[in-house]
């Protein structure tokens, strides 16, 4: 499972925390220390960025990954806009930098500051930016979308869930950072997203260029956890189940049906040179295409997909003298163990399309706000407010490709969609997503 590094290491980074006055404090030895350690793999974090576009923390692997957690009613995090921009830039060739947009720091909508109040989640009545506690992922987008205008506009922006779910495995803390290594594992963090630390450890690092599985054929084993598992069709028609256990940072154990193996996982120096990864999409199943990194050694190619569990092996092919081609291995399930209970990452839903529903119901609904400021009305048919986006065309159900459900209400409106079954009720891409003249429908 998770692996702590020893102590002179963690020492270490604790000599990086922030040194002015107001965060020499003893919490951020023990921030350093406390679970997600550094050392300790990466808690999952997949989710949508400000443009609806799909993230997962853990299929970047073979690359430095920079984290910065807070919101914009954060007066430290807005402090320091400008030099995290700066660091950004910095490093940007090498580092993907990623900020997380949480719950709210300081809503304005919060409790009065009191001897009994964290860190975070108090109103500040002096507060520049007055922001609400979020109650839809409407909220949140929103929310988002607005510091990435204001101070991160080149930054890849995260939304996590209105009610936080990522925030709660990462850290409470308002205004954080982690740096994940292209292993996966925390390599350091820091109480408060503070510049000078953060440029200093990552000097220290050295080559900082991202590689691949074509330059480290372990990457993909090097966060594996608990309980990964893949499930194959092989040759002769027969299915093959692959469980990995006793994950550790220098070995796991593979379990395909009766047959163990140790496999053992040395360290990884960097090439002064890359390898050139030669790049494949397979196709599980019509619409379920893998992205995947080929690797052909003596004949045999093996395609890895950042997207899969344990080794990533999606398929594996043999090629005879006369090169045709012979297809010994191919995955049809997959799972994450004990972080998805073990469930079939293959056929779980995709919440890419939900979000980019969400995102443009979103829009939709201030375009119709705005009509009725114009107009003293909403309009009868969505085609009235095609004016208000490029091309003069309202931006369709992503699922069905036609325009999305809407009425016109004695209130007000009613703009809908079903969701990925395209049928009412639902969960996870399946949930239906309603907006009315206020808002964002809640589903609870």
């Amino acid at each position: 499972m998770r692996y702590l590094i020893t102590a002179c290491v963690a020492l270490s980074v604790l000599s990086l925390v922030p040194a002015y006055a107001e965060k020499t404090d003893p919490k951020d030895a023990e921030f350093v220390l406390e679970a997600p350690a550094v050392g300790d793999i990466a808690p999952r974090l997949t989710c949508a960025d400000t443009e609806g576009v799909r993230f997962a923390l853990h299929e970047q692997q073979g690359r430095w990954l920079f984290l910065e957690f807070g919101s914009h009613s954060s007066p430290e995090c807005r402090s320091h806009f400008a030099e995290m921009e700066n660091l950004r830039k910095e490093f940007a060739a090498n580092v993907l930098f990623l900020f997380v947009y949480t719950i709210e720091a300081h809503p304005d909508d919060g409790p009065e500051k009191s001897e009994k109040t964290k860190v975070s989640g108090w109103r500040l009545k002096d507060n520049a930016v007055k922001i609400k506690q979020h109650k839809s992922a409407a909220d949140s987008l929103a929310a988002a979308q607005g510091i990435k205008a204001s101070g991160k506009k080149d930054w890849r922006v995260l939304v996590d869930g209105f009610k936080g779910p990522a925030q709660r495995f990462w850290s409470d803390l308002p205004n954080c950072a982690f740096l994940v290594a292209p292993t996966g594992r925390i390599a350091a963090k820091w109480r408060w997203a503070d510049d000078t630390p953060i440029r200093q450890f990552l000097k220290k690092q050295g080559n900082l260029a991202p590689y691949t599985v074509a330059d480290d054929a372990f990457l993909p084993l090097r966060n594996c956890t608990e309980g990964e598992w893949l499930q194959y069709e092989l040759a002769n028609g027969e299915k093959e189940r692959v469980v990995f256990t006793d994950c550790i940072a220098d070995s796991v154990v593979r379990n395909a049906g009766k047959k163990t193996d140790v496999v053992n996982l040395p360290v990884f120096i960097a090439p002064e040179k890359n390898c050139k990864p030669r790049h494949e999409t397979f196709t599980v199943r019509p619409g379920l295409d893998l992205p995947c990194i080929v690797v052909t050694e003596r004949n045999v190619e093996t395609w890895y997909s950042p997207v899969l569990p344990g080794d990533g092996v999606a398929k594996v092919v043999a090629r005879d003298r006369e090169n045709d081609s012979h297809v010994l291995r191919s995955v049809i399930a997959a799972g994450f163990g004990i972080y998805d209970y073990g469930s079939n990452i293959l056929i779980a839903g995709d919440r890419t399309k939900w979000m980019l529903a969400l995102t443009r119901m979103g829009d939709i609904q201030k375009a119709l706000s705005m009509h009725r400021l114009e107009t003293s009305r909403y309009p009868q048919s969505l085609d009235e407010v095609g004016d208000k986006f490029t091309g003069s065309k309202v931006p369709p159900d992503p699922y069905t490709g036609k325009p999305f459900t809407y009425e016109a209400t004695e209130s007000g409106f009613m703009l809908s969609c079903l969701g990925s079954d395209g049928a009412a009720a639902g969960e996870d891409d399946a949930a239906d997503i309603v907006f009315n003249e206020k808002g964002l429908v809640s589903n609870d």
